[in-house]
């Protein structure tokens, strides 16, 4: 799979916003573009694939999760790995549970809360999409080199962590 390639703004209309705005710093507003739209192109091609399997990107970050976990994880334990709000991982679990992907039992330990454990159809599911999904992994990341894309990660990863 090919990804677009980014088309940042040219750096003339930047100068002009840069006389109005002087905060703006022309290097910092490409770099964001250029992430952004690569990140776009990333996620609608990883979508069609997962749509293929009746999946979508949060759906299938659950069951990665519970993949991992022998024992089942907790609705609030799925959010926090996951980065994301619990009812938003209520919603993705009520219709993995729909589907057959998810069962919930009770917490042993807080028979208040439930346990999530991924269903035999769930991981047979996984068999048959992970291996697509690796290759589409790869071919989206074909033209970097291997010193690249770890050059790529590091300065990532110096992105999310913020200014030091």
């Amino acid at each position: 799979m090919r990804l677009v390639p980014p088309s940042p703004p040219r750096f003339e209309r930047l100068a002009e916003l840069a006389q109005r705005y002087p905060e703006l710093d022309a290097s910092a507003v490409r770099s964001c573009l250029a992430l952004l739209r690569v990140a776009t192109d990333l996620f609608a091609c990883l979508d069609e694939y997962f749509s293929e399997f009746g999946l979508s990107q949060g759906r299938f970050t659950v069951l990665m999760i519970l993949s991992r976990a022998a024992g089942g994880l907790s609705p609030a334990r799925i959010a926090e790995l996951s980065g994301v709000t619990p009812p938003t991982v209520t919603g993705l679990c009520k219709k993995l549970e729909a589907d057959g992907l998810v069962r919930r039992r009770p917490n042993p330990a807080d028979h208040r809360a439930s346990v999530l454990t991924l269903t035999h159809r769930a991981r047979r599911l996984l068999e048959r999409l992970l291996p697509g999904h690796f290759t589409r992994q790869a071919s989206m990341l074909a033209a970097l080199s291997e010193a690249e894309r770890a050059e790529l990660v590091r300065l990532l990863t110096n992105i999310r962590s913020g200014p030091t």
